[in-house]
Order: C-alpha cells, then sequence, then structure tokens
C-alpha cells in the first residue's frame, strides 16, 4: 500500500480518489467488484474526517482493504481505545481539527504552480510572488501536529501508538529540521541547523521574507564608505534619493525575492514533497483522522454499530445480526435488519419478487464485509466474519 505522497507525486494537485483497487487476483477486490459494490457510496456514508488527508487515507482503506486479521483487529482496539477514553478523543479531534485548518496551505507549498513576480493568482493552486507567505504557512502543519502530540499521554494501543511514533521520528528528521529552524545556503546544498554546526563551507541563512534587514545594514556601510571615499564629483552629480532608491527598486526586489524562490523555497519543497518522513507523518495524520471518523460514524449513525469479531476458519464464514446497509441505513431511521448466519453453508440462494430487495441485502453483505475489512465499527447488533483470502490461502495449505 503506498503512503499518500507517492501516490500523489505525479498529480497537479492531492486527490482523495487517486488509491485504486489492485489489479483482479492481488487484493480484496478489483475494479470491477469496487463499482459493483458501490463503494464511492460507502464512502460518503462513513466519511466523517476533518482533513483531505484524512479523506484520503479512508478511500484507500475501501479501495485496498486489509486481508491480514491481525491488522484489522489491530485498527479495531484504536478505535475501541477511543471509543472508551473521550478525553484522548477530544483531545486528538482538537489536533486534527486544527490540522485542517493549516492543511491547504502545506499543499499549496507542495504542489502550487508559481506565477512570477507580477502574476495574480486566479484559483487556489496558484502562488503569487516569491512564495514567502506560502512557505511560512504550508512548513507550520507537521511540525506543529508533532509537538502537540508530544504532550498527550501515549495510548495504549499499538496501532494508535505507531501514528505517535511516526510523528515522533519526524521530529527527530531533517525535515522538521528544515521546516523549524534556521535554513542554510551554501554553494552547494541547503543545510539544517544541526548539519550547520559540522559544516566548514560558508553559509547565508535562509530567511523567508524580503526585506531582510542584514542586506540594509550591508547596504547603508558601502554607501557611507562611497560617500567618503568616492571622488566628491561622483556623489555631488547624482543625489542622494537616487543613490539609495533607484538600485533598490531596479535590483533589490527581483534579486534577492528571485534567489529565495528559485534557490530556496522551490529546492525546500522538492525536499518536503520526497522526503519519508514528511510522507510517513502526512500518513499518520490521516490514519488519526481516519480512526476518529470511524469513531464517529459509530456514534452518528441512526442505528446500533458494532466491532465485528474475527475468527479463523477453513473457509469463509459469516454471522450477523441485525445487520443494516451502511449507505442506505444512514438515511432511513426505520430501516429493518436483517440476520444471516453462514457457518457450515457453502452455498446460499436468495429469491423473491422483482424489487424485493435482493441486491440490496446482497450490497449489504459485501459492504459489511468490506467496512469490516477496514477496521471500522459496522450496522449490526453483533457480527463475526472471517478474512476470506486468509480462508483460502489456509485451504490452499491444507489441499497441499
Amino acid at each position: 500500500m503506498s503512503d499518500l505522497l507517492t501516490t500523489w507525486q505525479d498529480l497537479d494537485w492531492p486527490d482523495i480518489k487517486a488509491s485504486k483497487p489492485l489489479e483482479t487476483g492481488n487484493g480484496v477486490i478489483d475494479a470491477e467488484a469496487f463499482q459493483t459494490i458501490e463503494v464511492d457510496k460507502v464512502f460518503s456514508a462513513v466519511n466523517h474526517t476533518q482533513t483531505l488527508a484524512g479523506q484520503a487515507c479512508l478511500y484507500r482503506s475501501l479501495a485496498q482493504p486489509l486481508s491480514d486479521k491481525s491488522a484489522i483487529e489491530a485498527k479495531q482496539q484504536a478505535v475501541t481505545e477511543l471509543q472508551n477514553q473521550p478525553e484522548l478523543m477530544a483531545t486528538l479531534d482538537a489536533i486534527v481539527n486544527d490540522a485542517a485548518y493549516h492543511e491547504p496551505s502545506f499543499y499549496l507549498l507542495l504542489f502550487g504552480s508559481f506565477l512570477g513576480t507580477f502574476g495574480t493568482a486566479r484559483s487556489e493552486h496558484e502562488i503569487e510572488g516569491y512564495g514567502y507567505h506560502v512557505y511560512k504557512k504550508g512548513v507550520k502543519l507537521l511540525p506543529e501536529i508533532s509537538e502537540r502530540l508530544a504532550s498527550v499521554d501515549r495510548p495504549n494501543s499499538p496501532y494508535l501508538t505507531g501514528l505517535f511514533d511516526a510523528f515522533n521520528a519526524f521530529s527527530q528528521s531533517r525535515a522538521y529540521s528544515l521546516m523549524t529552524e534556521p535554513v542554510y545556503v551554501t554553494e552547494y546544498s541547503l543545510q539544517s541547523k544541526q548539519e550547520r554546526a559540522h559544516s566548514w563551507l560558508p553559509a547565508v541563512a535562509f530567511v523567508p521574507r524580503l526585506f531582510k534587514p542584514f542586506l540594509f545594514v550591508a547596504a547603508a556601510i558601502i554607501y557611507w564608505l562611497l560617500s567618503h571615499f568616492a571622488p566628491t564629483a561622483l556623489f555631488s552629480a547624482i543625489p542622494d534619493e537616487a543613490l539609495l532608491l533607484t538600485p533598490f527598486l531596479l535590483l533589490y526586489i527581483p534579486l534577492v525575492g528571485g534567489f529565495d524562490r528559485d534557490h530556496c523555497i522551490i529546492p525546500l519543497r522538492k525536499e518536503y514533497k520526497t522526503s519519508p518522513d514528511v510522507a510517513a507523518a502526512l500518513d499518520a495524520l490521516g490514519q488519526l483522522d481516519e480512526l476518529l471518523s470511524f469513531v464517529k460514524f459509530s456514534q452518528r449513525f441512526p442505528h446500533e454499530t458494532v466491532l465485528p469479531t474475527f475468527t479463523d476458519s477453513e473457509h469463509f464464514a459469516l454471522t450477523l445480526t441485525q445487520a443494516k446497509n451502511p449507505v442506505l441505513g444512514a438515511h432511513i431511521t426505520d430501516y429493518v435488519g436483517n440476520d444471516l448466519s453462514l457457518t457450515d453453508e457453502r452455498l446460499l440462494l436468495i429469491t423473491g419478487p422483482n424489487s424485493g430487495g435482493k441486491t440490496a441485502f446482497c450490497k449489504t453483505i459485501a459492504q459489511i464485509q468490506l467496512l469490516a475489512q477496514t477496521g471500522s465499527p459496522i450496522p449490526a447488533q453483533a457480527a463475526q466474519l472471517t478474512v476470506p483470502i486468509e480462508c483460502f490461502i489456509k485451504h490452499q495449505k491444507l489441499a497441499i
């Protein structure tokens, strides 16, 4: 399963639905089954995420559901911990909510199109001027999440702990240092503060703003030296104001702004876009938002939901009590649930009149199985399921 940034590398802008079902034989569902089950409708019914990364992770989970029982149960444990600890749930929800505010600037920094000095942005994906404002806002997202999670008590479930660990690892990375500390520009590379401490190369600190006090001080010193040691005739022919303003207007802004954009901001955003540490932290944000969405789905769905129990079996088995369609049940408050037990049976024949609900019932079973393999609660009073691919593998081993 590819991380979000890898999936988005060749796109002009992040796409929530960029993840696709795997080819037939390689995943839980293929493209045809994806359409038949109406996964897009399941996504809309379950989605309570706040961030674009969260939506993309949830959609990826539905397009490429888990086929490993232990991995599914790990996500279920994380959902259970959030359900049982409202304070932790509220704290993480607040962090994700604030992340949603900074997230558009992060994507604009990584994927936006620079228009040049005098261009005017006509869409939210375009960057005016030299990109200082976009850079300063864009680099806040992941460091702020890392710093806030560091003050939260570590959870107990391994899956949720892993998400915390991803942000902790990011806080120790070069990308984090570049986002939060001075960046030094050398002839050959950009250096973080830690790297600069062990380097002998001359460097200039990148400050993401056009007006830099150091340059003004340097210009004032040069002007003073010229006024005191240059030929008097040269200075008497040129007004003082012209000496100061003309070079500034004609040279300073395009030279300084262009240098910062081309040699600092653009190289930094390329590094962030391809950084494994940034990718892991962004995925962790999306996965955290996805877990919160599962809890909210369970709380807001108008019918009872439950985390299914996964059992081991040599063949596919399923037992559902008062199961309801996750798409239709979200809008129909008096939806009548159905019981189903498939344990020893190898074939189930469903009959009935046209428009009697046969197709809806079959989709209910398939959508519940799919939703369960994402780690989400399902609309039912009780449920016992198996993971079909694991059953097939075990059957093949027994046959051999």
